[in-house]
C-alpha cells in the first residue's frame, strides 16, 4: 500500500491500482521527481514525490518490484531511467 497524505486527509493506494511510475520533470538538488499514476474509482490520479535514488536505496527498488508484481500490466520505468 502507498499512502498519499495531504493535510488531515489520507488516501490509501493499492499497488494493484498503480498503472504507471515514471520520471517527473521537476528536479530539486539533483533529485528528479517521480510520478505515480493510479486509478481511483476508475479515474486516473497522480501523486508526485522525490525518492532518494541512490545505489543503496533498496526500499524504493523493492517498491518498484512490488508494484510490478501486484500489477504486471503497470508501466514501471527502471530505477536507472527514474534517476536521469
Amino acid at each position: 500500500m502507498l499512502y498519499k497524505i495531504k493535510g488531515n486527509s489520507t488516501v490509501t493506494i493499492d499497488f494493484s491500482d498503480i498503472i504507471e511510475i515514471k520520471p517527473g520533470f521537476t528536479k530539486i538538488s539533483n533529485r528528479r521527481s517521480v510520478v505515480v499514476v493510479y486509478l481511483l474509482y476508475g479515474q486516473k490520479k497522480e501523486v508526485y514525490f522525490y525518492p532518494n535514488l541512490t545505489f543503496f536505496n533498496h526500499n524504493f527498488a523493492q517498491f518498484l518490484i512490488e508494484v510490478k508484481q501486484a500489477n504486471p500490466d503497470a508501466d514501471v520505468k527502471s530505477l536507472s531511467r527514474l534517476s536521469r
